[in-house]
C-alpha cells in the first residue's frame, strides 16, 4: 500500500483572503493517525477554515519506521500547501498521544517531568518532555513527544508554541460542564486506537484517564469498569460524547446499549460557525477548535 493522505474534510468560509494572514490564527492538531487544523479570527471567535486529514500507512510497518513516514507525508503536505506554513497572527501545534498526565501545582517540578511521565507509562526512547499549565485547575499536564517531531515542527512552523490536545479538552470539558444542568457529568472522548474520560462534579474535575482500545467490547469495558471505580450508576450517570464518531455508530450503539443518559456535545454558542460548516456535526472538532480560545 503506498503512504498518502486522506482529505476527510476541507471547509473555508468565503472571507478567508490568505493575503492577510497576520489577521488569522491558525491551530493544528498532530496525531499518528493524522492531523487537522482550524483558523479562527476575532472576537467572539469566527471559524474561517478547517480541515482534517487521515494517514494512510501500511499497519505492519514499525513504529519507528511509521513515525518517520508521518513526518515525511505532514512536511510535504504543509510545504506543499499555499499558506499553511506562511507566518499567521498566531500559530500552535498541538499533539495528540497517550503519554501526558496531570501534576498539581503544588507538587510541580519542572526539573522532574520524565519522572512524572514514568511513573504512568513507559516512554519511548528518543521522547522528550513537555509541559502545558493549566488554569481552569491549577495543575500541570506534562506530555511527551517524539525528538523528531519536535525538530520537524519547529522547522515548518518556526513561531508556533507545542502544545498536547488533552490540555485543551480538560480545558474545554470544564468550561463546557459550566452550561449543564447536571452537576455530575462523564465525558468520553473516542479516538482511533484509544479514548479520552473525565469525570466532573460541580464543574471540578475529579478523574481524567485515557484507554487503550482495539475493539468495541474493550471500549465498553473500559468505561463500565471506570463507572465502577467511581461508584457511578449507569442508570442515572450524564455521559457527554464529543469527537468524530457517529450516532448510531458502533461505539455509539454500545454505549447507549449500557447507559441510559449518552448525549453528544454542543458547540461553544460564543463561537461563530457560518453556514459552510453546517455539515459537521456539532460535536465534531470541539478539542482543536477549542485550542484557538485556549490561554495556555
Amino acid at each position: 500500500m503506498n503512504q498518502t493522505i486522506k482529505t476527510l474534510y476541507q471547509l473555508s468560509d468565503n472571507s478567508f483572503d490568505s493575503n492577510h494572514l497576520n489577521d488569522y490564527n491558525l491551530s493544528i492538531l498532530l496525531s499518528g493517525d493524522g492531523f487537522s487544523y482550524v483558523v479562527g479570527q476575532g472576537q467572539p471567535l469566527r471559524i474561517i477554515e478547517l480541515g482534517s486529514f487521515e494517514f494512510i500507512i501500511p499497519h505492519n510497518e514499525s513504529r519507528i519506521l511509521k513515525d518517520e513516514q508521518i513526518l515525511n507525508l505532514f512536511s510535504v503536505f504543509v510545504m506543499n500547501h499555499p499558506w499553511l506554513s506562511k507566518p499567521m497572527g498566531r500559530s500552535n501545534v498541538w499533539i495528540e498521544n497517550r503519554y501526558a498526565t496531570l501534576v498539581p501545582e503544588a507538587l510541580y517540578d519542572k526539573n522532574s517531568l520524565n519522572d512524572y511521565l514514568s511513573f504512568n507509562t513507559q516512554i519511548p526512547q528518543n521522547y522528550i518532555q513537555k509541559s502545558d499549565y493549566l488554569p481552569s485547575m491549577d495543575a500541570w499536564n506534562v506530555f511527551a513527544l517524539s525528538n523528531e517531531w519536535e525538530k520537524q515542527i519547529s522547522l515548518l512552523f518556526p513561531s508556533a508554541s507545542i502544545h498536547h490536545a488533552s490540555s485543551s479538552f480538560i480545558e474545554l470539558i470544564i468550561a463546557q460542564s459550566r452550561i449543564y444542568s447536571s452537576p455530575e457529568l462523564v465525558f468520553i472522548y473516542p479516538h482511533r486506537f484509544y479514548f479520552e474520560l473525565a469525570y466532573l462534579v460541580q464543574s471540578k474535575l475529579i478523574f481524567y484517564n485515557s484507554f487503550s482500545y482495539s475493539t468495541q467490547e474493550d471500549f465498553i469495558y473500559f468505561v463500565l469498569f471506570s463507572l465502577e471505580q467511581l461508584s457511578l450508576n449507569p442508570e442515572i450517570i450524564s455521559i457527554c460524547l464529543m469527537g468524530e464518531i457517529d450516532a448510531g455508530s458502533p461505539l455509539h450503539l454500545i454505549l447507549t446499549n449500557y447507559l441510559r443518559n449518552v448525549n453528544f456535545a454542543s458547540r461553544d454558542n460564543n463561537v461563530v460557525y457560518t453556514y459552510v460548516f453546517d455539515q459537521i456535526p456539532s460535536h465534531y472538532f470541539l478539542t482543536i477548535i477549542h485550542t484557538l480560545q485556549c490561554e495556555l
